[in-house]
């Protein structure tokens, strides 16, 4: 399944060709995959036909559950971000109104590396707690997650807007 996201009004659903595709080269860095500001985003997720769910985040400062950022989607949904001691992007708590659950990552869980070299995966493995948010001292769930990210390859990709060389980094969430 080809997922296509794009930060722009209602349009087509953009195609793409994958032009050339090399040896992994270079550093990725947290700041080069994830810029944290201020705003609102509005994107399209469809199955290539130009039809799909628009998803609306928003994203603010706050001190929150230790963390810098929030970012907010339209039904609620709260996650909670910060840069730790080594320089990575990490998510430290996701707020789910719809399930009416709070879920914490300890240690809190790498999103972006702040440098990611082709040299192989990277593999974080912690703890999930799932509190009930109408009774705060009741754990729902608890377990391990494990996540891997690895640089693969450098892409280039052309779409009707042109061609863009990428970096292609795939990650795996298991829990």
């Amino acid at each position: 399944m080809t997922v296509t996201g794009c930060a722009s009004s209602k349009t087509e659903a953009l195609g793409y060709e994958l032009a050339a595709v090399s040896a992994a080269s270079g550093i990725v860095s947290a700041a080069q995959s994830i810029q944290l500001r201020e705003g609102t985003w509005a994107w399209q997720v469809t199955l290539g036909d130009g039809v799909g769910r628009w998803i609306e985040r928003s994203r603010t400062r706050t001190d929150e559950y230790d963390a810098q950022w929030v970012e907010t989607e339209g039904d609620g949904r709260r996650e909670y971000f910060a840069h730790d001691d080594d320089g990575n992007l990490v998510l430290r708590v996701v707020v789910e109104p719809a399930d009416r659950a709070i879920t914490f990552f300890e240690p809190p869980m790498i999103v972006a590396y702040r440098e990611l070299s082709p040299d192989g995966p990277r593999e974080q493995t912690v703890n999930m707690r799932v509190m009930d948010m109408g009774r705060p001292t009741r754990v729902k769930e608890r377990g391990v997650a494990t996540r891997t990210v690895q640089y693969m390859d450098d892409q280039l990709i052309t779409t009707p807007l042109g061609t863009m060389p990428t970096k292609r980094i795939e990650i795996t969430f298991r829990a």
